[in-house]
């Protein structure tokens, strides 16, 4: 019987090798636990509980998101083929939106501080 690849499990899991050499020290464990997780049902659990704990945030931030997506991958203007692409301009969004609110944060700071209405 041959080998498996580095990376590669006998049960067919890959693991990329930069994650495996980053995240643990050993990646033939590593790689048998992911095989055990995918075998056992326990990925889409994992999946589901993360879904729901998301879901189920005050903010609705997930579903935010989506919703942004969907709105650049509908715009007739928007350059926006493919999902690289997408991650890109959603990311970039979410960073320029969550500059904006810290430097509204420190305006009104500064002018509360003044006494002056915001």
């Amino acid at each position: 019987m041959s080998q498996p690849s580095p990376g590669k499990t006998p049960s067919g899991v890959v693991i990329p090798r930069k994650a495996a050499a980053v995240n643990a020290p050993d990646p033939d464990l590593r790689s048998e636990i992911n095989a055990q997780l995918i075998k056992d049902g326990h990925i889409e659990r994992i999946h589901n509980h993360l879904s729901h704990i998301l879901s189920s945030d005050p903010s609705n931030w997930p579903t935010r998101i989506r919703q942004h997506a969907l709105t650049l991958l509908r715009s007739p203007d928007s350059a926006i083929d493919n999902f690289p692409r997408l991650m890109e301009q959603v990311l970039a969004d979410i960073r320029e939106d969550t500059n904006a609110a810290r430097r509204e944060s420190v305006a009104r700071k500064k002018a509360e501080e003044r006494g002056e209405e915001f």
